[in-house]
């Protein structure tokens, strides 16, 4: 019998059909199977759903500057300094030296030294607001988003139920859909990388806001 049967169960079909057929070790096998990921579904659905809750709360509580349309965070790796080592000084160029025709250095190079910690890289949110709109102004006072034939809504295949897509977030090309999700097109199309990365494309409507999902 195929799991993905069971699919369309609830829980409480599946805990019935196993136990109709609990003298068979294949059946029951299966059922198991499609029991424990249905509650790490339901886990990680609520784990998701008290974070946007979290998340809503406290944005809700902000106040809202006018030119701000949307909030994008992304969970992403970041270059710091790290405050727990001794800094050191580094010598900052502001300007280069000016050269004249024949090469001889007419105006030196102006810098500066700075007291600098070592970089070291690390995972954090990454706030940025208005990501991926580009606003134009209409008569009055209204804001719209703007839109492009290349906008492309980007899925991939749900790990726990591979019959299924999930989201990953809308984007105005296949180059920023790569940027965003850290693939390298080469001189390639952009979309066909995002394709042999396992990715589904589908083309955006007129009018699409977008949204970009969690890296």
């Amino acid at each position: 019998m195929e799991a993905n049967v069971f699919e369309k169960m609830s829980t409480k079909e599946l805990e019935t059909f196993k136990l109709t057929y609990k003298d068979n070790p294949s059946v029951v096998a299966i059922v198991d199977v499609a029991l424990i990921q249905r509650k790490a579904e339901e886990v990680a659905a609520a784990v998701k759903a008290k974070f946007a809750d979290g998340i809503a709360k406290l944005v809700g509580k902000l106040p809202h500057p006018e030119d701000v349309y949307n909030i994008y965070m992304a969970w992403r790796e970041v270059e710091e300094q790290d405050t727990t080592k001794p800094a050191s000084e580094v010598t900052i160029t502001d300007s280069s030296p000016i050269l004249d025709k024949d090469g001889k250095i007419t105006t030196p190079a102006v810098s500066h030294v700075e007291k600098r910690h070592p970089s070291i890289r690390v995972s954090k949110w990454v706030v940025e607001l208005n990501k991926g709109f580009s606003v134009q102004k209409s008569s009055g006072t209204t804001t719209t988003p703007g839109t492009s034939k290349r906008a492309i809504l980007v899925s991939k295949r749900n790990v726990a139920n591979p019959n299924n897509l999930e989201i990953v977030g809308n984007y105005r090309t296949g180059a920023e859909a790569c940027q965003h999700l850290h693939i390298e097109p080469g001189q390639g199309s952009a979309n066909l990388a995002l394709t042999k990365a396992g990715y589904f494309l589908e083309p955006m409507h007129e009018g699409a806001s977008f949204t970009i999902a969690k890296q």
